[in-house]
């Protein structure tokens, strides 16, 4: 059972777990035992759910960790008398009426266009602080390396500070940093290589390896010089987390901060130096995704295929035989975030 449930990811598993667990609450509450199960006691629990402020997609994501149970008890159990509650026709009616009529208004995080992220990357941290060099090179590393918050916070870097003949001082990165700079011969240009160990589509088969390029013009973002001038500047332990973040006297803070708040900050500030428009709207759903999305959809605007934008952000894509022949190559994916914004520039001009 332990390595079949290896099967699904581990956010699925605990999602699931956490399902159960609200089930064992409310049929304790009942005095009731949670299995077996019925459709009645089902719609139940959906019921109080809802009533109890859940969303229907929460509601759902509980009854996949139902389903999940008497799915395992069936196939590998082998117990094919046991009938699923879930299959119930009132409560598959049930389902789709939450789905339609009892759906919260979303909020998810939003994307932001290239005019507020340039603004926000120019004028957005005091860069004449550690921390707000620490605050652009992190946003920079969400958006234009499409890396969710948690993937970033895992992120190693291993490095050191040297002087060259000239008596510059330079950055020296080990082959076993997740991050350092690469030269790509096809693109004859630097770019910023990630080793993403820690993130929701990785494992032990499946590795994922983001990539930053060293200048996006739309952006007017240098991430290979920022990455440079921020070791150089702040110089975060090597061998440590690359965004634990810079604190008072030197040191560097090892708990979780909130990240969100750091962004909206940065958008609250960067609106006030250039003069644009603040809106509220968008700074209610600013957070770590939202770079993320922004590359994402940004890339859509520009004509790219849904391959490309899910393999630049490291997405589960259903797949057919055919598309196990081939992924999409690193220059591709650097070229494809270099130029983000020349396709609507050219019909801009067309």
């Amino acid at each position: 059972m332990l390595v079949l449930s290896q099967a699904k990811r581990s956010t699925t598993r605990n999602s699931y777990a956490s399902g159960r667990a609200g089930l064992d609450r409310f049929t304790t509450s009942l005095h009731m035992k949670s299995l077996p199960l019925t459709a009645a006691l089902l719609m139940d629990w959906a019921i109080d759910g809802i009533s109890n402020g859940l969303d229907s997609s929460t509601v759902k994501l509980r009854w996949n960790a139902v389903y999940d149970i008497y799915d395992f008890a069936r196939t590998r159990l082998r117990l094919r008398s046991l009938t699923n509650p879930l299959r119930d026709p009132e409560a598959l009616a049930l389902g789709r009426v939450l789905g339609t009529n009892y759906k919260k208004t979303s909020r998810a995080r939003c994307a932001i266009t290239i005019t507020t992220a340039r603004i926000m990357l120019i004028h957005g941290w005091d860069l004449n602080k550690r921390v707000g060099l620490w605050g652009r090179l992190r946003f920079t590393f969400l958006n234009l390396g499409m890396l969710r918050v948690g993937g970033a916070a895992q992120l190693i870097i291993v490095y050191d500070i040297i002087t060259d003949s000239d008596g510059r001082r330079q950055v020296a990165y080990a082959p076993e940093s997740d991050v350092r700079p690469v030269f790509d011969e096809t693109l004859r240009s630097h770019f910023i290589d990630i080793n993403v160990d820690v993130d929701k589509n990785v494992n032990s088969v499946n590795r994922r390896h983001a990539y930053i390029p060293g200048v996006v013009g739309a952006l007017d973002a240098h991430p290979v010089d920022w990455l440079d001038d921020y070791l150089l500047t702040v110089q975060p332990p090597s061998g440590g987390p690359l965004f634990a973040r810079p604190v008072k006297d030197g040191k560097f803070a090892t708990k979780a901060v909130n990240a969100s708040a750091d962004i909206k900050r940065a958008y609250k500030r960067a609106c006030s130096i250039a003069g644009q428009i603040f809106e509220q709207t968008i700074f209610d759903a600013l957070g770590t995704h939202s770079g993320r999305k922004s590359l994402a959809q940004w890339l859509w605007d520009d004509g790219h295929c849904r391959r490309i934008i899910a393999d630049a952000g490291g997405w589960f894509l259903k797949r057919d035989a055919v598309d196990m022949y081939f992924k999409t190559a690193r220059h591709i994916i650097l070229a494809a975030v270099a130029d983000i914004g020349e396709r609507v520039r050219q019909l801009s001009t067309a």
